[in-house]
């Protein structure tokens, strides 16, 4: 919830910022001065740059390091072939067939600074992308990407223009045996991701 308010309260400052630059466009006589034409396409790209990037943190959510975030099980379905489910809180349930012996989860992180901890910001993240490996073939598999084009982790991972206060960060666990009728515990710590099988259906 707190991401998609963040991304909310962005997005409505994009659009006061897209508004702004409208009116500096359409208002007056910025025709006779090159300089506010340009300051006017300048702050609109600003806001529209801003209001897509919100959106990409809708698929966001809020992280509490060390506590389970996800649930992943794997039922046989014939040989080398599963059908894994994922299960993740306030998200539909992910499912897809899979062929191989081992997997792999990599999960996108947003680290915040002590001093947003302290305006109750909370760290962020994303499951990114499984990985199966089946023999010498790896094949991968996203679990979740940016729906509408913008990826905001890859352009903050790329310019670091907010670090120290926001960092990037790409988590992934090791690799495990796929086991049928095996469930396993997902969970995010401040350096990695950490996978434990739960529980063994009967």
């Amino acid at each position: 919830m707190m991401y998609m308010l963040l991304g909310g309260a962005i997005l409505l400052f994009a659009l006061l910022i897209v508004l702004l630059g409208i009116k500096l466009l359409v208002g007056g006589n910025w025709l006779v001065g090159w300089l506010k034409g340009n300051l006017a396409l300048l702050v609109t790209a600003l806001g529209i740059g801003l209001g897509w990037g919100a959106l990409d943190l809708f698929s966001y959510q809020p992280l509490r390091y060390n506590q389970q975030v996800a649930t992943i099980d794997f039922i046989k379905q014939g040989d080398n072939k599963y059908r894994m489910s994922l299960l993740q809180p306030n998200t539909k349930l992910f499912t897809q067939v899979v062929f191989g012996e081992k997997w792999q989860l990599s999960a996108r992180v947003f680290q915040v600074s002590p001093q947003l901890l302290g305006f109750g910001m909370s760290p962020g993240f994303r499951l990114d992308k499984l990985a199966i490996q089946q023999g010498d073939k790896l094949s991968t598999q996203w679990i979740r990407d940016s729906e509408y084009g913008f990826d905001l982790w890859a352009v903050m991972n790329h310019l670091q223009w907010t670090e120290p206060t926001v960092t990037t960060a790409h988590h992934v666990s090791d690799w495990l045996e796929v086991t049928d009728k095996l469930s396993f515990s997902v969970v995010v710590t401040a350096t990695g991701l950490k996978i434990e099988a739960t529980e063994t259906e009967q």
